[in-house]
């Protein structure tokens, strides 16, 4: 039986695209089409800037790419924050506070204060996302970027 423990990979930068993360930038294309078919112009375009900048970065791994990666990804948040605040203030102002609205509010609450785990905690207890086995960090990376793939998707049809 193959045992998952079993399989190393030592050395990613050996790799053709260097790690999971490149490939996992992609989903930042959902959030794109999504934000431009529900006419959030600027969410689109944030979105599409970040698609550019972390598949630079992820697959380059370059310090220039990774501080203009890091301006998206607060832009990103900032955004899809402003956006979600005034979404509920409209919802509240309507009266139209339900329970879908509720669970949509938690589900974007919860993705949110994920990736905030993962990435913060992370770096200060040295894991998940700041893992030494960089195999295991750039899985966690991965799975944050699908985590606020998730989370954005949420803000956009609230």
């Amino acid at each position: 039986m193959l045992n998952l423990k079993d399989i190393k990979i030592e050395n990613l930068d050996n790799l053709k695209c260097k790690n999971i993360c490149y490939y996992t930038s992609f989903l930042f294309l959902i959030n794109t089409i999504i934000a431009f078919n529900y006419n959030y112009i600027v969410y689109g375009l944030v979105f599409l800037f970040l698609f550019i900048t972390s598949t630079l970065y992820h697959y380059e791994k370059n310090c220039k790419y990774q501080v203009i990666d890091k301006i998206a990804v607060y832009t990103v948040v900032i955004y899809g924050g402003y956006i979600f605040i005034k979404k509920i203030i409209e919802k509240k102002n309507k009266e139209s506070i339900n329970y879908k609205n509720i669970m949509y509010m938690f589900i974007i609450i919860v993705t949110f204060l994920s990736t905030i785990y993962l990435y913060y905690v992370g770096y200060i207890y040295n894991k998940y996302c700041y893992d030494p086995n960089k195999f295991k960090s750039e899985c966690t990376h991965g799975i944050l970027h699908f985590i606020s793939m998730i989370g954005h998707l949420f803000i956009i049809i609230f």
